[in-house]
């Protein structure tokens, strides 16, 4: 006792330095705040109409699942939801604004880190049902022998999930990129394609156009992964010292991939995680099913920015002397390469012109997202 009374400042300064740093470093990493849609910059000016459809179809999703699909507080709203989604379908596509801006209010993202924005978009490739000389790379539908995992099933908090596999009755990691290049995996190809780097970016985009040596064409969907972590070769290059940071993009990969054959695949199965895709007619696309339109459709992280929201971006278009993007956007889609509350990709669409934006950009901004009004 006669110690504590002795030192009683020393030892309350110092239990006040520990709780001071317990708050600092365990500083939520995102929080939500009001404001209002005149604060936004931009808002005005955007025409919204086409995220008329968007906006019906997630409103039939949510029907189906009684309108309580949303963990993050604000949007947590079921009866309002379904009087919104009630509402909009007396709505017409050119008075959309007006009923959002009646319906919902604003959220800035405030995040530790400034958002940054990439790009992805729909890759157009040569394919065939038929392995021959010419198309002998083989694109995998999900094999039925991989398991899912939810580790929170298991009372693991926050503990993720993953795909594996059961060998000698142990469930295991599933088969990584070099191991399934090797014929470890236990399912046929859907299709053959002619080159492994375009396979491999069509894997990193999610989704594409299969065109068909008769002129036909189809869409190729993820249908799900092997479970291991994504890994950007890019990154490896300049780990690696082939490559500076400021000189990577899509382009400048595949070129040095191209120039390098003897290290082209091994460097692309540094990257471990392998997708899996289905064919379909259907161009419904994107995690929620749903079109995705070209820079109105955002790829995000569930876990902080829940899909099928509208939200609003300040940023730049890198690939254009960092024009201006001031927009709403559709949250609709996810990613490998998408994680944690600063990150986004804009999909920019199917063509040269949609590839050539999405290998470039690399920006910092802003995120508001759209959450119900309590109404009435």
């Amino acid at each position: 006792m006669q110690f504590l009374k002795k030192n009683y400042l020393k030892i309350s300064l110092i239990i006040t330095i520990i709780i001071g740093l317990f708050f600092i470093y365990n500083k939520p990493e995102y929080k939500y705040e009001k404001v209002d849609f005149s604060n936004i910059k931009g808002w005005q000016n955007d025409d919204i109409s086409t995220l008329f459809q968007p906006f019906l179809a997630r409103c039939k999703i949510l029907n189906k699942k009684n309108y309580n699909d949303f963990s993050l507080e604000i949007l947590n709203k079921p009866k309002r939801w379904k009087q919104i989604c009630e509402e909009v379908v007396n709505v017409k596509p050119q008075n959309f604004k007006q009923f959002i801006e009646k319906n919902f209010q604003p959220y800035f993202l405030n995040s530790k880190a400034e958002m940054l924005y990439t790009g992805y978009y729909k890759p157009v490739i040569k394919g065939s049902f038929t392995k021959t000389q010419d198309y002998k790379y083989p694109i995998y539908g999900k094999p039925k022998d991989i398991i899912k995992l939810d580790l929170a099933k298991f009372g693991i908090k926050d503990g993720g999930k993953t795909n594996g596999r059961i060998q000698n009755g142990e469930l295991i990691p599933y088969y990584t990129r070099k191991e399934i290049d090797n014929g470890n995996i236990a399912t046929k190809p859907i299709l053959w394609v002619k080159n492994y780097i375009d396979k491999f970016f069509l894997q990193i985009q999610g989704s594409g156009t299969v065109e068909f040596v008769n002129g036909k064409k189809m869409y190729i969907k993820y249908a799900g992964n092997n479970g291991h972590k994504y890994t950007s070769i890019g990154r490896v290059l300049i780990q690696q010292e082939n490559m500076k940071k400021e000189d990577i993009s899509l382009f400048s990969i595949k070129k040095w991939l191209k120039d390098n054959p003897e290290k082209a695949q091994q460097l692309m199965q540094k990257n471990e995680r392998y997708i899996f895709f289905s064919i379909t007619n259907d161009n419904s696309d994107g995690a929620l099913k749903i079109p995705l339109q070209a820079e109105r459709s955002l790829a995000v992280d569930p876990k902080y920015i829940p899909l099928g929201n509208l939200v609003f971006i300040n940023t730049t278009l890198t690939a254009n002397k960092n024009k201006s993007i001031n927009t709403t956007l559709f949250t609709q889609d996810t990613g490998s390469a998408i994680r944690g509350a600063s990150r986004a990709d804009i999909f920019f669409g199917d063509t040269k012109e949609a590839e050539y934006k999405a290998a470039y950009q690399n920006s910092k901004g802003k995120l508001y997202l759209f959450a119900p009004k309590l109404g009435k």
